[in-house]
């Protein structure tokens, strides 16, 4: 320790040493590096005249050199150009003299001629094909109008066939309702004259809601015939034949129109319109309408003795009586002879409408023959007009062929003689430039050897303040640099003071550390001594501490593996109770529902009184619950398409028999030039397979061989979305390098421009076109982009011309052929067009 403290105090007295030597010559360092900065200014600003004399100098040099040079190139081209006015001027003359001997007049007015009479053909041809375009068109108008009239007769004919169908049935219906029953009823009605006489019914118009009541109020009495006086009187002079027939006759009496006060009702003859002079019986005009049966039982109790009361179901009721309607869902008299007049009207307008059509379409074949035969006349004379023309367009041709190559030889002789005006005129200026020059540079010598002598002059005054600044400067520099060496030896040895003062005072806490630790230890040292007689014993219980912790291991592993085997066999049981749980539930379901089950058919067993046992017996022994239900649904629905009864349907069956049979020759064609056509559409389906299948294939492939090329990397496919590969679509897979495997959607423009340039290019490839045109494809791709789409299109460009508009550079570079467009006057375009590899050797010359 008293060792280090003497070092110590060593180093603290060289320090204050190299303190002081720094205290005295860094001010001397500053006031040098003051005047070393003002020496260094001195002398770059003498450098810098020095340097601008040196310019000068060279100036002078290359400028007076230059001026001798100007006058002798002056002087040379003087010489040259007067030579070439000489020959100019000789060319020139003999210009003139060969333009004066051409002479084309008499062609140009024959051309002119020609050009008029071709003129007016060419008129006459469009006014001829205006015509026929026109004709054209009105016979397809006409064409078209012809047809839509044809679908309108076809469907009022069908209309007509219909309602005549339909008016024949009714007709026949109430033929035979009216048909007397035998001959001798026959002969009874025409003793009586009553045989040309018509129903009541024809003479009835009732309204269609009360058209059921009042047959039912009416009876057999709209089958009466109705007969005048005498017919009326004879029907009593001829019995009538006994037979189930009953004819009423009906005669005219004058009606009662009192009308009841009490009563605020529809009258019967308020819903009845005449279709003759008739009068009805006057109980009719006693019967009033009521809606239902609370106006009717309302109005009952003021009816007098010949009133009553008609309901729309067909009930009467009057003064103490009534008659309840009876429900006959038969059309009767009435409701037949209104059906057969409203189909007699549609029958008249369809039958007005079909003649109309017909008259229609005659008018328009009419004119159509009409306009084919000005079509056929304008054709002929648009033959002749074409043949003219072509006469005369070869007999133009020919002049303006011969005018032509005139007028190409007065072209070229007056270029020829502008272009020796102009260059003889630009060889007279450069020989007056020529000559100013030359004036000019020898005036400008004079001036260039005034200025030599004032350089040489001023030369030596600089080359001495360059010295002399310099040499003080060196001076300065070299004192600077023992005294900066000086003060950093100084630094540097009060730094190393510093670091070993800290290292000595480091070492010393070091060893007061160390000795504390030596004297606690020694201190424990003496403590454990007392303990180390009784470490035998201690030793042995350790020992069988351990052996007693092993066995209680053991026994508590054997103890664990016996627990984990009984909760398995108890997860075991328990899974198997869940099962037979689980099965016995599905057995309860199915009991109840087949218990559900034998109610209802028990049910229905009681309602048809029938007994379990005796159905039994009566079902087939291979029976089936599936087969019976299907042969009920089957009955049910053949009862219901029954329906009503037709009286007409004997005849209407062997009308539509024919007609089926008819139908079913049709349909035998049809069906073998459907199986004709389903072969030629399978055949055609399989060519289409396999060719679209080929192609996709190949254009997959070719995808798959350009993507890469296109983005430096990554992969494309093509995938059909779709199991019929004729129905199917296509999707773009793509994964550009560096990403994952998406469809085209999932990309950025650029890539979705090169992806679909690597399918154009792929196309192009299975199928090269003659050229292919390429509008700003490059647009959203960068600059590398740019470069492989280009050398793609290069490579592509053996089979394939490509024409491609861009803006870009890189783009252009890659090119053959350039053309732009550029505007020099506002709304005036002009092409520039440049071929890149002649343009490459013209640089390279």
């Amino acid at each position: 320790m008293s060792y280090l403290q003497g070092h110590e105090g060593e180093d603290i007295e060289r320090k204050s040493y190299y303190e002081e030597q720094l205290e005295r010559d860094e001010p001397e360092l500053e006031i040098l590096e003051g005047r070393i900065e003002a020496t260094q200014e001195r002398l770059e600003m003498a450098q810098d005249a020095y340097k601008e004399w040196q310019f000068q100098w060279q100036k002078y040099v290359q400028e007076s050199s230059a001026s001798r040079e100007a006058s002798q190139v002056a002087q040379a081209k003087i010489i040259q150009f007067e030579k070439s006015v000489t020959r100019l001027d000789q060319q020139q003359q003999h210009l003139r003299e060969n333009l004066e001997a051409l002479d084309n007049s008499e062609d140009v007015a024959k051309a002119e001629a020609l050009r008029i009479t071709q003129a007016q053909t060419e008129e006459q041809i469009s006014l001829v094909e205006t015509e026929l375009d026109q004709l054209r068109e009105k016979l397809k108008l006409n064409q078209e109008a012809r047809d839509q009239q044809g679908q309108s007769l076809s469907q009022y004919r069908a209309a007509l066939d219909q309602a005549q169908g339909r008016y024949d049935s009714l007709l026949e219906m109430q033929k035979r309702i009216l048909k007397p029953a035998d001959n001798a009823q026959e002969e009874w009605l025409r003793q009586t004259g009553l045989d040309a006489s018509k129903p009541l019914a024809t003479y009835l118009d009732v309204q269609r809601d009360w058209q059921s009541a009042v047959e039912k109020l009416f009876g057999p009495l709209l089958t009466g015939l109705v007969a005048d006086g005498d017919q009326f009187e004879a029907c009593f002079l001829h019995q009538s034949p006994q037979s189930n027939y009953v004819l009423k006759t009906f005669a005219f009496e004058q009606a009662n129109t009192d009308v009841n006060p009490e009563i605020q009702l529809q009258k019967l003859t308020d819903v009845i319109q005449l279709k003759a002079p008739l009068i009805l019986p006057a109980w009719v005009q006693g019967v009033y309408l009521a809606q239902n049966t609370a106006e009717a039982s309302h109005a009952r109790v003021h009816l007098k003795p010949h009133e009553s009361i008609l309901m729309p179901d067909g009930s009467w009721s009057g003064y103490g009586w009534c008659l309840m309607g009876q429900g006959d869902e038969r059309p009767g008299l009435l409701v037949v002879q209104q059906d057969l007049d409203d189909l007699s009207t549609s029958i008249d307008a369809l039958q007005e409408q079909v003649a109309q059509v017909q008259e229609v379409i005659s008018e328009l074949k009419y004119t159509a023959d009409e306009m084919k035969t000005q079509e056929v006349e304008r054709e002929m004379q648009l033959q002749e007009l074409l043949k003219k023309l072509g006469h005369d367009g070869k007999a133009l041709s020919a002049i303006e062929a011969k005018a032509e190559q005139i007028l190409l030889q007065k072209q070229r002789m007056e270029a020829d003689l502008r272009q020796n005006q102009t260059q003889l005129e630009s060889e007279l200026n450069h020989l007056q430039q020529c000559r100013g020059e030359q004036e000019d540079a020898v005036q400008i010598m004079a001036e260039y050897e005034d200025k030599r002598r004032e350089l040489e002059d001023s030369q030596e005054e600089l080359q001495q303040a360059v010295t002399m600044n310099q040499d003080s400067l060196a001076q300065d520099q070299d004192r600077a640099r023992l005294l900066a060496e000086s003060i950093r030896f100084a630094s540097t040895s009060i730094e190393g003071i510093d670091r070993q003062l800290d290292r000595v005072a480091s070492q010393s806490q070091h060893h007061q550390d160390r000795l504390a630790q030596l004297e606690k230890d020694l201190a424990e040292a003496e403590a454990e001594q007392v303990n180390i007689d009784n470490l035998p014993l201690l030793l042995e219980k350790r020992k069988a501490a351990e052996d007693e912790m092993t066995k209680a291991k053991d026994l508590l592993e054997h103890h664990q593996s016996l627990q984990s085997k009984y909760e398995k066999n108890k997860s075991q049981a328990q899974d198997a109770i869940d099962k037979l749980r689980t099965a016995l539930e599905g057995l309860r379901i199915q009991v109840q529902a087949q218990q559900s089950d034998l109610e209802h058919i028990q049910h229905e067993l009681n309602e048809f009184d029938v007994t379990l046992d005796q159905l039994e017996l009566a079902v087939p022994e291979h029976a089936e619950e599936n087969h019976w239900r299907r042969a009920i649904a089957d009955l049910e629905r053949k009862v219901q398409g029954l329906g009503a009864i037709n009286l007409a349907a004997v005849e209407e069956f062997q009308t539509q028999k024919e007609r089926k049979v008819y139908m079913d020759e049709q349909y035998a064609d049809l069906e073998n030039a459907l199986f004709t056509l389903e072969e030629a559409i399978e055949k055609i389906d399989q060519e289409t397979r396999e060719r679209f299948s080929t192609t996709f294939n190949q254009i997959n492939e070719g995808m798959g061989e350009l993507f890469p090329r296109l983005f430096g990397g990554g992969q494309a496919k093509l995938e059909l979305v779709g199991d019929d590969i004729l129905t199917a679509g296509v999707a773009i897979m793509a994964r550009p390098p560096g990403k994952k495997n998406t469809s085209i959607h999932m990309l950025s423009g650029g890539e979705k421009a090169l992806t679909a340039i690597s399918l154009v290019f792929a196309i192009f490839q299975l199928n090269p076109s003659p050229f292919c045109m390429l509008d700003e494809v490059d647009a959203p791709l960068d600059d590398a982009n740019v470069g492989r789409y280009a050398d793609m299109v290069k490579h592509m460009s053996e089979k394939v011309q490509f024409i491609y508009i861009s803006h870009n550079k890189i783009a252009m570079e890659k090119a053959d052929q350039l053309m732009g467009v550029t505007m020099q006057e506002p709304g005036v375009s002009r092409l520039v067009s440049v071929d890149i590899g002649e343009a490459s050797k013209m640089a390279a010359m």
